[in-house]
């Protein structure tokens, strides 16, 4: 297939140059003119085990390119990926300028039949809003998709070649069938091409951070009463870990969680409860007991 990939951050990178990889043609498209030079280098701006050499392997092989200009790739391409930035506003919420900005720049390029998928990490009713977009910008309707990453720094090639789930979410059965084909190539694990509609595709991404960041906030609350009552947490965390319904993953006491995506995505889903009313009083105590936990240990 014929992929367009719309940003080079640390998502874009990676998921273009591991679909350049499995035999696809890919194009990276990135508004920063030097940045694309020394990616057509094989140069990568981020630290990524294996990284490099994949991107220098498939610019050799002229699978992978690099451009500013998406008037170059567009027009030929089956798929156009979004996987902009979506930092967090003031309010806490996801701004996706970006994103929207991103689904304008491309619209008048697509072909009738191309999907425009978005891989960055955007709240519910962001992919309505970018079909609404390419409407109003094309006067048809133009195929969308949800399919949030789950990569993890330091493993990220990893996660994308052998993943745990794909998920995608779809507004019609055969847009589906047309990015199973793209992800074949890495669901010879058996591990599921897991199809929903756009709505439950982007919470599936917030929820899962939302729980992990959970479990951290909740180590770290047992850990700080263990320490008056008396009790080890490290022994506590065994003998709760070896419980197959808890396991150990993200069970380790310390200074809480920090990084690009945990504080940004639970605040963004409190965000998304407080703009229909509803307040998400789970979410709000894990980030208050993130921010206090910082202050237990450096006070």
């Amino acid at each position: 297939m014929k992929v367009v990939m719309l940003g080079t951050g640390y998502v874009g990178l990676v998921t273009g140059t591991c679909f350049a990889d499995s035999g696809n043609d890919v194009t990276c498209v990135d508004i920063n003119q030097a940045k694309v030079d020394k990616l057509n280098a094989g140069q990568i701006p981020i630290y990524e085990p294996g990284l490099e050499e994949m991107v220098r392997r498939n610019v050799d092989a002229k699978r992978l390119h690099f451009t500013t200009d998406p008037a170059t790739c567009v027009p030929d391409a089956d798929c156009v990926f979004i996987a902009v930035g979506t930092p967090q506003s003031d309010d806490g919420a996801a701004d996706l300028t970006y994103v929207f900005s991103a689904a304008r720049g491309v619209a008048p390029l697509l072909r009738e039949d191309a999907i425009v998928v978005t891989k960055s990490t955007v709240p519910v009713g962001t992919n309505r809003r970018v079909f609404e977009i390419l409407k109003e910008e094309t006067g048809r309707d133009v195929h969308v998709a949800s399919n949030p990453e789950f990569l993890k720094e330091g493993c990220a090639i990893d996660d994308f070649v052998k993943p745990d789930r794909v998920v995608v979410g779809v507004m019609t059965p055969e847009i589906s069938k047309r990015l199973h084909e793209l992800y074949r190539p890495f669901l010879r694990t058996e591990h599921p091409f897991l199809v929903m509609g756009l709505e439950s595709a982007e919470m599936t991404k917030y929820v899962a951070n939302c729980m992990l960041a959970t479990k951290i906030s909740f180590i770290n609350e047992m850990a700080n009463l263990c320490e008056r009552v008396g009790a080890d947490i490290n022994e506590v965390r065994k003998g709760i870990g070896h419980d197959q319904r808890i396991g150990f993953s993200f069970l380790f006491p310390g200074v809480g969680y920090g990084g690009s995506c945990f504080p940004k995505d639970i605040r963004a889903m409190i965000a998304v409860g407080a703009q229909r009313g509803f307040h998400t009083q789970i979410l709000q105590s894990v980030d208050d007991v993130n921010v206090r936990q910082k202050e237990v240990l450096f006070s």
